[in-house]
């Protein structure tokens, strides 16, 4: 089965579909190779780790589209790509489509921001009118070659109204988005418990097929998300925070210590196993020449 209707079989299931974030072919394996079935590429990950910058809107599309790329061509599991605000009009929305089913892309994530785009969790972002926004739609649904490919409308709304980000989610879903992403950032500031609410509400108002985006801020598990009535969970930045955290701590204690830790969790063999050293040898044996 091609790697991008996989996606849409997996989300026919009873089980929601969990996508943690990757940022680079490093991260995107060990997602696979740690049994999950797909894989978000972020775009707050990609700005952080390409520029080492907050994301702001700073990445090129040529730069998202060739780690999308690589990312894409290094595993064997669906990627859905943060695909930021469309990259301008619907006329950039039908590039950025094409070129992302051809690079195997699974889904993409179009959000209704003004440009230049915030990370979500920005509340000094902006939202763009309805209207243009289901215009950068219905041009994503034109642009793509294979009905397996999947248009999610990722609304930023939350900075107007819980009730706007439910009508924006349905009037996307009415213009034939496949999947809705509702952004909570805005209403983050009471307790768990009320963030949890807000995503049970949007669960149950949201018309169709939703994305559950940072459900760990609610204390909620996917299973959870699943009973609210949420179809794909994903995790942008956990991976990169906890990444960035072991590798801040290796650095500290190497600065301490004056050696690298002999205690690493991984060695040059594992590593080599985990980036597919096995398999280069062992085609480099089947085409040996006979000397």
């Amino acid at each position: 089965m091609k790697v991008r209707n996989k996606i849409r079989e997996l989300l026919k299931n009873d089980k929601i579909v969990v996508a943690p974030g990757c940022w680079d072919c490093i991260s995107a394996k060990a997602i696979e190779q740690s049994g999950f079935e797909a894989a978000y590429i972020s775009g707050f990950g990609l700005e952080a780790s390409v520029l080492g910058t907050p994301d702001v809107g700073l990445l090129s599309f040529s730069e998202i589209l060739d780690r999308a790329n690589k990312i894409c061509a290094a595993i064997n599991i669906p990627t859905i790509v943060d695909a930021e605000a469309g990259f301008g009009g619907p006329t950039q929305v039908i590039r950025a489509v094409k070129e992302f089913e051809r690079a195997g892309i699974a889904a993409v994530q179009i959000e209704d921001q003004l440009n230049p785009k915030k990370c979500g969790a920005m509340l000094t972002k902006e939202v763009i009118p309805v209207s243009e926004a289901v215009a950068k739609i219905k041009a994503a649904l034109d642009a793509r070659s294979n009905a397996d490919f999947i248009i999610i409308a990722r609304t930023d709304a939350d900075v107007i109204s819980l009730q706007e980000v439910i009508d924006r989610c349905n009037l996307y879903l009415e213009a034939g988005a496949d999947m809705v992403m509702p952004v909570t950032a805005g209403f983050r500031s009471g307790t768990t418990a009320d963030l949890a609410n807000v995503y049970r509400k949007l669960g149950k108002e949201i018309k169709g097929p939703a994305v559950a985006l940072r459900i760990d801020l609610a204390g909620m598990t996917a299973q959870e998300a699943q009973a609210a009535g949420f179809r794909l969970a994903v995790y942008p930045v956990f991976v990169l925070f906890d990444s960035t955290r072991a590798i801040m701590e290796a650095l500290r204690k190497f600065r301490m210590e004056g050696i690298p830790s002999g205690n690493s969790a991984i060695g040059m063999k594992a590593f080599n196993d985990f980036i597919g050293l096995p398999k280069v040898l062992e085609t480099e044996a089947k085409y040996a020449i006979n000397k």
